[in-house]
């Protein structure tokens, strides 16, 4: 390579256009989100809100208030009745799609990790 397509090479890499510069954000952040000690906890939470439409995103993961209810360390000393109605209440006021069934689902999955260690 010589000096000229170098030069050339750098000034496109730094002139991204912003399309490009948000996806490289993008993928630095799914970076950061893998090594969340709760990566799998936080995974099936966006999973859930976003199942069917894309709503419960904002009113689950992106709304801290409603988030912390449900983080995976605060359910260990509730029964699961008391998790079921916590995971219908968040999901209600998130506006969660289906939350009676997802809260079913979710309880079940919290059993899963729970029984491999938490």
């Amino acid at each position: 390579m010589n000096i000229q397509t170098f030069e050339n090479l750098l000034n496109i890499l730094s002139n991204l256009p912003t399309f490009m510069q948000k996806k490289l954000e993008e993928l630095k952040r799914a970076k950061d989100l893998i090594n969340r000690p709760d990566f799998i906890w936080h995974i099936l939470l966006q999973s859930f809100a976003t199942m069917g439409n894309s709503r419960g995103f904002e009113g689950l993961i992106l709304n801290k208030s409603n988030y912390d209810r449900v983080t995976f360390d605060k359910l260990t000393l509730l029964t699961d009745e008391q998790i079921l109605n916590l995971f219908e209440s968040v999901f209600k006021d998130a506006k969660v799609r289906m939350p009676t069934l997802k809260a079913k689902w979710l309880l079940k999955n919290y059993h899963i990790i729970n029984s491999i260690g938490g």
